[in-house]
């Protein structure tokens, strides 16, 4: 993994030294933001990092510097929605690891919250 400072990934001093820059111009806009969509101040720093990561793997793809709040943020929602649907997988499965409960019920008349039909339950 590289971090700042790093120019293994980067390609040149100059790259670095503008992240840098940015980074430190628009952190705290940026924890704003993070700790909106959060509502923790803990998880914002997280997301800000993770974003700030990806952000900077790409730095050399960017063109249109104009638009790099615009890219961090979208980056920072994309990431955020990620989390937040891992954590809903992981609370859902947390009190029935195999799955067992939800196919408990299956059988004719009863679908076992799968979708199927009464005709055709659900065969797992």
């Amino acid at each position: 993994m590289a971090f700042v400072g790093d120019q293994a990934d980067s390609g040149t001093g100059d790259d670095d030294d503008a992240f840098r820059d940015y980074v430190l111009a628009r952190g705290t806009a940026l924890l704003r933001i993070a700790i909106m969509l959060t509502g923790n101040r803990a998880d914002a720093e997280d997301l800000v990092q993770a974003a700030l990561a990806n952000t900077y793997l790409a730095w050399g793809k960017i063109n249109d510097r104009a638009a790099l709040d615009a890219y961090v943020r979208r980056a920072m929602v994309n990431t955020h929605i990620s989390w937040w649907r891992r954590r809903r997988v992981e609370e859902l499965f947390q009190d029935d690891p195999d799955g067992t409960e939800a196919l408990a019920g299956a059988g004719p008349g009863n679908t076992g919250g799968t979708g199927g039909t009464p005709e055709a339950p659900y065969v797992g």
